[in-house]
């Protein structure tokens, strides 16, 4: 059996590594957040130009391929009566 001064550093080994693990994810979440948007990105200064280009142009969403695609599945399916035998029946009133 180990000692528990081996058993003591080992844990504060696992600890050690799961802290600086968790402080460079944090540090690269944080870089992420502070990095400007560019280009088509929402939020970045260019994008309204970028967006009336396109729409000018037809290119990317505006692109009349992309548009026909979306149009085509966003089609409502047919509405199909029920068969007669599937349709409900009156009920009969009972005369109270």
């Amino acid at each position: 059996m180990t000692s528990l001064r081996k058993r003591r550093a080992k844990i504060h080994c696992i600890q050690l590594v799961t802290r600086r693990r968790r402080v460079i994810g944090l540090l690269e979440d944080q870089m992420w957040d502070r990095m400007a948007a560019v280009g088509r990105e929402f939020g970045s200064p260019d994008f309204e130009r970028l967006m009336e280009e396109d729409y000018r142009l037809g290119q990317g969403v505006f692109d009349p391929a992309v548009l026909q695609a979306f149009q085509a599945r966003n089609k409502p399916l047919a509405v199909q009566d029920p068969p007669e035998d599937l349709q409900p029946q009156p009920q009969p009133r009972t005369p109270s």
